[in-house]
């Protein structure tokens, strides 16, 4: 089920606080505040998203269509609310390798089934996105991979 597009404000809200609260560990195995400044206001911003854990590196997905990402881009680097820890992490935004994006996006379906919808994606048989969605909407994917600071 698609949760709709002007609940996601109060949702982002409420899931950023929970997140920032004790009860986070109901949540952090799959959910990440990524906090970032905009690149034309200086303000700061958080969005809670969905993320995928490989080694160190953090990824997440979103849609060229939403805004937010540019910031990352800009700046090259975010604070993730990882499992209760505020850090530092470097930040790449891919758009245009759309074989990398295919192979992580492919990594976090099969993990979280349930987001292919966010992406205009239907599943087959055996949980598995149809090829010809997948393919059609992956010009509209971004990739963020996010990389710890090391001081």
């Amino acid at each position: 089920m698609k949760i709709p597009e002007p609940l996601f404000k109060l949702i982002n809200l409420v899931v950023a606080l929970l997140l920032k609260s004790p009860l986070h560990r109901f949540w952090s195995d799959s959910l990440v505040v990524i906090r970032f400044t905009g690149r034309k206001t200086g303000k700061l911003y958080t969005t809670p998203v969905r993320y995928l854990k490989k080694g160190d590196v953090v990824q997440c997905f979103t849609s060229k269509t939403g805004s937010w990402w540019r910031n990352i881009a800009a700046s090259g680097e975010a604070t993730l609310l990882l499992r209760g820890n505020q850090l530092p992490f470097k930040a790449d935004v891919v758009t245009e390798e759309l074989g990398r994006v295919r192979e992580a996006l492919l990594d976090c379906l099969d993990r979280y089934p349930q987001d292919a919808v966010y992406h205009n994606i239907r599943m087959g048989p055996g949980g598995k996105p149809l090829d010809q969605d997948l393919q059609r909407e992956l010009p509209n994917v971004v990739l963020l991979v996010f990389t710890p600071k090391r001081d």
